[in-house]
């Protein structure tokens, strides 16, 4: 073989590493809240079972805030939630979490705490189970900073354009389109790779055509 041809056989390889990413990758915006029992579901359960295709052809980005409220009373802001005060403490948890830990460690850590009912037990479990320290993030869950944080991710779902209805809410590569929401809940893998131009990634290989 000549030294040319094992040259275009490698850009060829190289190239076919290239596209797979290219022609599958997506900025995943999700707009949730803590307890609604979707958000649970789609990133506590479907997140889990994707991890590694999610950080193989996704950025995520996470906004806890959902169909919540907040005013400014005193100088200090009061948030309503549609699931109570637990959901208010859990979505600022995941505010603190989101602000305090790298990409991968966050993510790990949201899935985690969407996996357990109670928030405050919850932060404990994973904290145990993730190696994190539960009393830093518990502190800034209880602080002016961390209502700063959660305020950011409540300013960022009110922008929302169109206007969010509904929890979990995606926008995928800066569009919202209400079936892949519909999709993602149950089977977020097919609702991804679906959407993916060929040649596919290895873990869309078990994922289920239209």
């Amino acid at each position: 073989m000549t030294v040319l041809a094992k040259i275009v056989i490698v850009l060829g390889l190289l190239g076919a590493n290239l596209g797979s990413i290219e022609s599958c990758w997506f900025q995943f915006d999700l707009y949730y809240e803590s307890k609604c029992p979707f958000c649970e579901n789609l990133v506590g359960d479907q997140f889990d079972i994707t991890r590694d295709l999610l950080k193989e052809i996704t950025n995520i980005t996470l906004v806890p805030f959902g169909n919540a409220s907040y005013k400014k009373e005193n100088g200090t802001y009061v948030f309503k939630c549609q699931h109570g005060p637990d959901e208010c403490f859990g979505n600022m948890i995941h505010a603190c979490v989101l602000k305090s830990f790298s990409y991968d460690k966050a993510l790990d850590a949201i899935i985690c705490l969407e996996q357990e009912d109670d928030p405050r037990k919850g932060l404990k479990f994973c904290s145990k189970k993730l190696k994190f320290d539960y009393q830093s993030i518990f502190n800034c869950a209880n602080s002016d900073e961390g209502s700063e944080y959660l305020k950011e991710y409540a300013d960022r779902t009110i922008a929302l354009q169109p206007k969010h209805e509904y929890v979990p809410w995606a926008v995928i590569n800066g569009v919202h389109d209400g079936s892949f929401d519909d999709e993602m809940v149950d089977d977020l893998r097919s609702a991804l790779c679906n959407r993916c131009q060929d040649p596919k990634p290895q873990g869309c290989s078990q994922a289920k055509s239209n």
